[in-house]
């Protein structure tokens, strides 16, 4: 698996650059590549790269962040943090990807909101393994 990060509105020639880089991967590794890229840019794209004669595995599977944004599930995960719950993996990781769901005039606001969530789970130790939102972690000291 390959997975590559997308910020700016997909374009003809990002999706070249990914199928190239896929079939570099594919030829040192011997094996076949799978390429996700995953978008935070809001706007889907609409990209028509490939012509009808080219195979279907050199087509990457694109993902926008945006498309799982889900209020309710932040929520419950703000209600569980205040309820000093133990939180899942999926909730965490959910955590960490949020301030990417979001369009971009709103993510300097909700990365803050994560970040102090963050803290809270740290604090009280709502989740056993640091690892997975270490990086936040840091983020958040360079904001003081």
């Amino acid at each position: 698996m390959n997975f590559e990060f997308q910020d700016k509105k997909l374009k003809k020639e990002h999706l070249k650059k990914y199928r190239n880089y896929k079939v570099h991967l594919q030829c040192q590794s011997g094996k076949p590549v799978v390429t996700v890229i995953i978008c935070t840019y809001h706007i889907k794209s609409r990209i028509y790269v490939y012509d009808e004669t080219e195979t279907s595995l050199l087509k990457p599977i694109i993902e926008y962040l945006t498309d799982y944004y889900d209020e309710v599930k932040y929520l419950t995960i703000k209600n569980k943090i205040n309820n000093e719950l133990k939180l899942s993996l999926r909730e965490i990781q959910f955590l960490v990807l949020l301030p990417f769901m979001t369009r971009k005039k709103f993510r300097l606001n909700k990365v803050r909101d994560v970040c102090n969530l963050i803290e809270e789970i740290k604090d009280k130790k709502l989740f056993d393994d640091e690892k997975y939102y270490l990086p936040l972690i840091s983020a958040i000291h360079q904001w003081q």
